[in-house]
């Protein structure tokens, strides 16, 4: 970000945003810095959600993957949960981190149902947000296909706008798929239905309904729901009993809290009220637009058409705007097309006072402007220009412990420098390294994850350092990230920190770089607060790329270090994490993978190690270490070496990060950056099944990876029970034996 650059922020993933942060990315002399803030990395698109619901699509068709429209955009993707906005300093709140400034800022985060009054309405899947919709759809779906509902299934649905009516119909139309009686109930509390749409409409809508035998109630609401074993007892304010299995939500929508709470002008309904530019008519430089927004001079319903076709002057006015010109106003159409999904390879269109169908050509067209909406946001290459722009020869290369160098080079270096230490230090005083005061017990020829040093009788300071480009634009999850992946070294010897210290490089050009350090160090220390460490301070640097690493200490008072080298014959090899962080990265910069698995690879990187050493401590692990750059095939092979054992692996048993498995049969070409060189290291000692497609994925770097330790067989069982009960998916995935003599280690698969 340079000295003229503005700070763009965008709340929310919508149907505006989306094809903004596109534009953005095809601008390239745009001038600004933009982050994107929404709770989840993924959007179901509201107009294929029908659609999904009745099987006509499946769940990665439907959704549009924030992060990669970020990436091509050079923006940075902030997950985070909204609680509020300081106008006054111009920040938007986030829960449980530091809040994120803006100059710019607009909204697009949606509506929810208003369930308020309904007694249980915590039992009602609402309608929006649609991402929680998706799932309790998709675990719904799964129970009925497990039997657990018998031979019949009845659903409820709150309201009768056009959102209720397709969702009656694609209800009934996937669930007679797979049970054999379906009761759809349509609760409407005013007399009619529709009522945006024209009288053609809504009679063919209530013939339809009609002929598929779902249940209208007009002038009856549901205002009671109590759990009654695998339903619900459902009482209306008319007094009528009904029993339902699932209940959606699609009644009238309402503002979410926080922006209910804000002093944003809102209008009688308690949306947010903007001029013809799309700005708050009471907070200059704050943008509303899609469901959120009301416009003062041309009223409209909430309807997705309008959320689509405010990108346009959305992004001409935030441009405008940074670039201190003239807003352009934008009137919305007065009359919009509505196509109704009835579930069946039909739809009906309609249009002011005009009706069309029911037909199947018009679910053909609907489809066509669906599909190619969400092609718009496939394919899309990245560009991440921001906060971490690397040259254009180095645009795939991986971060994280996919950009270390390889152990080829360290192991080399490392030598020389033993071989030439001794001629060193002949050549000075004998005491020229105050060994009078502290003794080393574990230093550089020893190649443990830490040093040791004596520092008395009884208490031994232990220490490591670790350092690398965030993985992630997030800067405060990238130092969560960080904290994690540095402890981890101390982790993996049994030892609990103390302090820290940070290394920190900033990106030269970029003039909001105390913005970006706080970000990175908030993040950090969110972590260290909880495990009882203490940042002490550190160095920062300005140079081409973002970095960030720690120097860890802790202290062990008593003789029970996790060394590598005290792995035993016959152990069992367990790890405490799914492995693939690397590929995950390199796939998602091709885009390849879903961003589910991106997701799950984050969250197996904020999951820290700290509270398996008192179990792996209770349980007598002798030997252990952390899988990071070198992947597991590295870090076993450390274990072996040191310890003078060969090794058994069951490919089949070694956990693997959520969705992986698809880009090791679709593209077993993509590959981490380290992964060469990891190949090249240690390919030759393994044996075995080296065509199984898990294989290569042992070579794949780590990022703030599991514990990788050995332990007697007849511990393993109380000791996988104990990592599993506070958080840790871990497994055994083989055993150690004993090394031929005159041999090298290696492992069978």
């Amino acid at each position: 970000m340079n000295s003229n650059q503005k700070r763009l922020v965008l709340v929310g993933g919508g149907q505006t945003h989306a094809p903004v942060l596109k534009k953005l990315g095809m601008q390239s002399a745009v001038n600004l810095d933009i982050a994107l803030i929404s709770a989840n990395s993924i959007v179901p698109y509201s107009g294929m959600l029908p659609g999904y619901i009745a099987g006509s699509y499946t769940k990665e068709e439907c959704l549009i993957d924030l992060r990669h429209i970020c990436n091509f955009a050079g923006a940075r993707f902030v997950q985070a949960n909204v609680t509020g906005l300081d106008f006054k300093n111009k920040l938007v709140l986030l829960e449980d981190r530091p809040p994120i400034p803006y100059d710019i800022l607009s909204l697009n985060v949606g509506i929810v149902p208003n369930l308020e009054g309904i007694v249980g309405k915590e039992h009602i899947a609402p309608i929006k947000p649609a991402i929680a919709f998706f799932q309790k759809w998709i675990s719904t779906l799964a129970k009925i296909k497990r039997g657990e509902y018998g031979k019949r299934f009845r659903v409820g649905i709150l309201g009768a706008g056009a959102g209720g009516i397709e969702t009656a119909f694609t209800t009934e139309q996937r669930l007679r798929d797979i049970i054999p009686e379906v009761e759809i109930h349509i609760f409407q509390r005013r007399k009619e239905i529709l009522q945006s749409l024209n009288d053609g409409t809504r009679e063919k809508v209530l013939k339809i309904l009609k002929e598929r035998k779902i249940h209208l109630h007009l002038n009856e609401e549901i205002r009671k729901v109590v759990p009654n074993k695998n339903s619900f007892d459902c009482e209306t304010l008319q007094g009528s009993d009904f029993q339902l299995d699932y209940i959606i939500g699609a009644v009238k929508a309402k503002t979410l809290d926080w922006i209910e709470e804000s002093d944003l002008t809102k209008d009688e309904n308690g949306f947010v009220l903007v001029n013809d530019f799309l700005e708050s008519v009471s907070h200059p430089n704050v943008f509303a637009v899609g469901d959120i927004a009301s416009m003062k001079n041309h009223p409209r319903p909430k309807a997705g058409v309008f959320a689509v076709r405010q990108s346009i002057p959305l992004y001409n006015n935030l441009i405008h705007l940074a670039e201190d010109k003239p807003l352009e106003k934008f009137k919305p159409q007065e009359n919009f097309l509505t196509l109704l999904n009835l579930g069946d390879g039909r739809a009906i269109a309609s249009r002011g006072k005009y009706s069309l169908g029911a037909a199947k050509w018009i679910w053909k067209w609907k489809n066509k402007i669906d599909t190619e909406f969400m092609q718009k946001f496939q394919n899309l290459p990245a560009k991440m220009n921001k906060p971490m722009k690397p040259d254009a020869t180095d645009e795939m290369q991986c971060r994280g412990c996919g950009s270390k160098v390889s152990s080829e080079i360290l192991k080399t270096a490392l030598d020389r420098l033993e071989n030439y230490l001794p001629s060193i230090k002949k050549a000075n005083l004998p005491n020229s390294t105050n060994s009078k005061y502290a003794k080393i017990r574990i230093g550089l020829k020893d190649r443990e994850d830490s040093a040791m040093i004596s520092i008395s009788q009884k208490l031994q300071l232990v220490q490591s350092v670790d350092y690398f480009k965030p993985i992630v634009a997030d800067l405060f999850i990238a130092g969560q990230i960080a904290a994690n992946h540095c402890l981890n070294d101390l982790y993996a010897k049994g030892v609990r920190a103390h302090s820290a210290q940070a290394i920190v490089n900033l990106t030269e050009e970029s003039s909001q770089s105390g913005e970006d350090l706080f970000q990175i160090l908030a993040g950090a220390c969110s972590v260290f607060v909880i495990e009882g460490v203490e940042l002490l301070g550190g160095h920062t640097n300005a140079g081409k790329e973002f970095g960030l690493g720690f120097v860890c200490n802790g202290f062990q008072e008593e003789d029970h270090f996790f060394s590598k080298q005290n792995a035993r014959q016959d152990e069992l090899i367990i790890i405490t994490k799914p492995i693939g962080v690397g590929l995950a990265f390199a796939a998602d910069m091709r885009n390849r993978v879903s961003p589910l698995c991106v997701d799950a690879a984050i969250q197996s990187m904020l999951l820290s190690n700290f509270n398996a050493i008192d179990i792996l401590k209770k349980m007598k692990v002798r030997a252990c270490t952390d899988i990071t750059g070198f992947g597991l095939a590295g870090h076993l092979l450390e274990i072996l070496k040191a310890s003078r054992l060969s090794a058994k692996i069951h490919l089949d048993k070694i956990p693997l990060l959520f969705e992986l498995n698809s880009i090791l049969e679709k593209n077993p070409e993509i590959q981490s950056s380290l992964f060469p060189s990891n190949w090249k290291s240690f390919d030759s000692y393994f044996t075995g099944e080296k065509t199984h497609p898990m294989y290569r994925v042992l070579f794949d770097p780590q990022t703030s990876g599991g514990l990788l330790f050995t332990l007697p067989p007849n511990h393993a069982e109380k000791c996988l029970a104990e990592l599993k009960r506070v958080g840790y998916n871990a497994v055994v995935i083989g055993s150690v034996s004993k090394l031929a003599r005159g041999s090298e280690p290696t492992v069978r698969c």
